[in-house]
Protein backbone atom coordinates (compact mmCIF):
# COMPACT_ATOMS: atom_id res chain seq x y z
CA UNK A 1 0.00 0.00 0.00
CA UNK A 2 1.24 3.22 -1.11
CA UNK A 3 0.62 6.06 1.04
CA UNK A 4 -0.60 9.48 -0.66
CA UNK A 5 0.43 13.25 0.94
CA UNK A 6 -2.00 15.65 -0.48
CA UNK A 7 -0.90 19.10 -0.60
CA UNK A 8 -2.90 21.60 2.00
CA UNK A 9 -2.75 24.40 -0.37
CA UNK A 10 -3.36 23.19 -4.06
CA UNK A 11 -4.80 19.82 -3.21
CA UNK A 12 -2.35 17.56 -5.24
CA UNK A 13 -1.66 14.86 -4.35
CA UNK A 14 2.34 13.08 -4.18
CA UNK A 15 2.63 9.43 -3.90
CA UNK A 16 6.57 9.78 -2.81
CA UNK A 17 7.44 12.25 -0.02
CA UNK A 18 11.15 12.07 -1.62
CA UNK A 19 9.80 14.98 -3.94
CA UNK A 20 9.50 17.50 -1.26
CA UNK A 21 10.80 18.68 1.94
CA UNK A 22 9.10 20.68 4.92
CA UNK A 23 11.14 23.38 7.30
CA UNK A 24 9.59 25.40 10.32
CA UNK A 25 8.61 28.75 9.00
CA UNK A 26 10.31 31.81 10.58
CA UNK A 27 7.15 34.13 10.59
CA UNK A 28 4.43 31.36 11.91
CA UNK A 29 6.71 28.99 13.30
CA UNK A 30 4.30 25.78 12.17
CA UNK A 31 6.47 23.66 9.99
CA UNK A 32 4.25 24.24 6.69
CA UNK A 33 7.62 25.56 4.51
CA UNK A 34 7.73 23.07 1.49
CA UNK A 35 10.10 22.65 -0.97
CA UNK A 36 11.47 20.73 -4.13
CA UNK A 37 13.99 18.64 -2.73
CA UNK A 38 14.69 17.00 -6.03
CA UNK A 39 16.55 20.24 -7.35
CA UNK A 40 18.18 21.40 -4.38
CA UNK A 41 21.76 19.88 -5.16
CA UNK A 42 21.82 21.84 -8.70
CA UNK A 43 21.21 25.29 -7.03
CA UNK A 44 24.29 24.86 -4.47
CA UNK A 45 21.89 23.04 -2.02
CA UNK A 46 19.95 26.60 -1.36
CA UNK A 47 15.72 26.53 -2.88
CA UNK A 48 12.83 29.01 -2.96
CA UNK A 49 10.21 27.37 0.17
CA UNK A 50 6.71 28.79 0.62
CA UNK A 51 4.83 28.37 3.29
CA UNK A 52 1.42 26.71 3.42
CA UNK A 53 0.20 28.57 6.28
CA UNK A 54 1.04 32.16 6.43
CA UNK A 55 1.96 32.73 2.52
CA UNK A 56 5.61 33.69 3.03
CA UNK A 57 8.27 32.78 1.45
CA UNK A 58 11.59 32.14 2.36
CA UNK A 59 15.01 30.07 1.38
CA UNK A 60 15.86 26.56 2.86
CA UNK A 61 18.98 25.12 2.77
CA UNK A 62 19.81 21.41 2.63
CA UNK A 63 22.58 20.01 4.36
CA UNK A 64 25.06 18.13 2.08
CA UNK A 65 26.85 16.24 4.98
CA UNK A 66 23.47 14.96 7.02
CA UNK A 67 20.85 15.71 4.05
CA UNK A 68 18.68 17.46 6.62
CA UNK A 69 16.28 20.68 5.35
CA UNK A 70 16.18 23.91 7.86
CA UNK A 71 15.34 27.11 6.85
CA UNK A 72 18.25 29.60 5.72
CA UNK A 73 16.50 33.14 6.97
CA UNK A 74 16.06 31.59 10.64
CA UNK A 75 19.56 32.13 10.96
CA UNK A 76 20.11 34.96 8.91
CA UNK A 77 20.97 37.72 11.58
CA UNK A 78 21.49 40.65 8.79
Amino acid sequence: MTIDYKCARCFNVFSDRHFFGYVNCGYCGEEMVICDAVNIEYNNNYIRGYCLNCDNDTTVYKCPKCGQFINAKLFDKT
